[in-house]
């Protein structure tokens, strides 16, 4: 999907001070992870991710990347486009955990 066809907000969609959010236990390479989201309005608006050893360069990158992602969800970016630009291998699968 090319990104000039998704319409994209000027405005942040502001997500409410408490909501409910779903957390997951996810092992990638043999790490574990923790993956936290919120849905509002029907839709996945934030997403956390812990990296497996606080501290780590790699626990910064995973927080700093869910970040982006959160905000991008925010303006309206689909979490597709977000996924089908992902690095995968040959066989199409993921090759790092965002």
């Amino acid at each position: 999907m090319c990104m000039s066809s998704v319409a994209i907000s000027d405005s942040r969609h502001r997500l409410p001070n408490r909501r409910e959010s779903t957390i997951e236990e996810l092992y990638f390479n043999g790490e574990r992870y923790h993956i936290s989201y919120s849905i509002h309005g029907g839709e996945i608006r934030e997403v956390f991710v812990s990296g497996p050893r606080a501290g780590t360069d790699l626990y910064a990158i995973c927080c700093t990347a869910a970040t982006v992602i959160s905000i991008a969800l925010q303006y309206g970016v689909p979490l597709k486009v977000m996924r089908d630009a992902s690095l995968r291998d040959k066989q199409g699968n993921p090759t790092e955990i965002i």
